[in-house]
């Protein structure tokens, strides 16, 4: 029986929204380890807009599943190591966590980086995998653009290479980059690129061709952390006859070139020398570097993240407050202010997911509040607005229920902050308080 495209393409979708469900009803704790049905995929949520991702560096090898019977087999090498590690150097550098996703499996069993029929090889457990990996990944997409708009995806691999660099794959190739600047930033190119959004909204203004290999390119910065890279100043593109990857399906799939979306993409081909010898250094360069990349060219200011604590004197019982409205059944699932007329919040009308109000305990949800950061000098002056909600111990979360309260319309200053609620008179802080990413 013959299925048309379509119709095949609309049973995929159904099939990955069934597989995906599971996956968005979960609410995740960053610095927490996740694993999804099978077992073989692994999701550590993070709080940055940074999603990294290892799709050849599994080793599990069950006999229950057999090897695939084309495409290749190889895994990555020590890839997984240093996304572990570039996961807690970030954390450490920054204290936040960006978003981690890894195929547990061994390559010859599951390729994560290869569209469904090449992944799987008909193998229905690695095809539920499949779905997972890629609805984790999509997860961590939505999450970062709910809270900061904008974020990048970096898929980490190996190559056998002769010359011992890292090799940065934005689905240029070897040819187009040897191409001038001026012929890179035309739209031809742009639009090939899997950084495009980013061309056109970046801090400072940088061309495409700046983004590629400027100076404060991922390359650029990723070689002055000690590890040559290409594209970069120092090597703007691969000579003609080098080996050179220029990004795979994950790269298409999850970065801005197809969809014009607002994730951007680099594959990160890691040289062998660096992988097995230096795993630590590179972990540590690509957290220093990722962070870096995401100052000069995102917007600096989504990194400010606030903890406040506040108490309702209406709610307060004891050292904990109740949270009648959340038992009852009557706490609106939509922030209410914007429907108050209070404008200026950044992410106004949002929703919380389901199980965010199934918490109990100490970390219930009583209501939804505003968190404002105002004008040291002046502070009648409301420099940012953000809907989140407060939890039975005083501790103000996002609206995940558990991240802290991002803030990305305002940069690293000294600032007021103050907390309204619909039924109580607001608080601020009585002297500006210094705020940094």
């Amino acid at each position: 029986m013959k299925v048309s495209s379509i119709f095949f393409k609309l049973i995929l979708s159904y099939i990955f929204l069934l597989c995906g469900s599971t996956i968005y009803a979960q609410t995740y704790i960053p610095g927490n380890i996740y694993y999804d049905a099978t077992g073989f995929v692994e999701y550590r949520p993070g709080t940055l807009p940074i999603i990294i991702s290892t799709p050849h560096g599994g080793g599990l090898e069950p006999d229950t599943i057999p090897d695939r019977s084309y495409g290749t087999l190889v895994k990555d090498g020590w890839t997984q190591t240093i996304g572990r590690r570039m996961y807690d150097a970030i954390y450490d550098q920054t204290g936040c966590y960006p978003h981690l996703i890894n195929n547990l499996l061994h390559r010859k069993k599951f390729d994560a980086n290869r569209d469904l029929a090449e992944a799987a090889d008909g193998n229905p457990t690695v095809e539920q995998a499949w779905y997972n990996y890629h609805a984790f990944i999509d997860l961590a997409k939505d999450l970062t653009i709910q809270k900061y708009n904008r974020g990048l995806f970096l898929d980490l691999h190996g190559h056998g290479h002769t010359i011992q660099r890292v090799e940065l794959g934005y689905l240029l190739s070897g040819a187009e980059l040897r191409l001038s600047d001026a012929t890179l930033n035309t739209i031809t190119y742009i639009e090939e690129s899997s950084i495009r959004t980013l061309v056109g909204d970046n801090v400072n203004g940088h061309t495409h061709a700046e983004l590629l290999r400027g100076t404060n390119s991922f390359g650029t910065l990723l070689d002055n952390a000690g590890f040559a890279s290409v594209p970069s100043i120092n090597d703007p593109a691969p000579a003609i006859g080098d080996a050179y990857f220029s990004g795979g399906y994950n790269t298409v799939r999850h970065g801005s070139r197809d969809n014009g979306g607002n994730i951007d993409a680099i594959q990160i081909e890691m040289n062998r020398q660096a992988r097995e010898f230096q795993t630590q250094a590179i972990a540590e360069a690509l957290a220093t570097t990722a962070k870096q990349y995401m100052d000069y060219q995102y917007d600096e200011q989504c990194l400010i993240q606030l903890s406040p604590k506040v108490f309702l004197q209406g709610a307060i019982n004891g050292i904990l407050m109740d949270d009648n409205l959340r038992t009852n059944n009557i706490l609106p699932s939509t922030e209410p202010y914007t429907a108050r007329g209070i404008t200026g919040i950044e992410n106004a009308n949002s929703s919380v997911k389901s199980g965010v109000f199934s918490v109990t305990g100490n970390d219930a949800i009583v209501d939804w509040v505003v968190v404002e950061l105002r004008d040291a000098t002046t502070p009648s002056t409301i420099l940012s607005r953000r809907a989140a909600l407060l939890q039975r111990d005083g501790d103000v979360v996002d609206v995940d229920g558990v991240t802290t309260v991002p803030f990305t319309k305002v940069g690293a200053d000294n600032y007021h902050v103050s907390i309204l609620h619909r039924n109580h008179l607001g608080v601020m802080s009585g002297t500006a308080i210094p705020l940094s990413h």
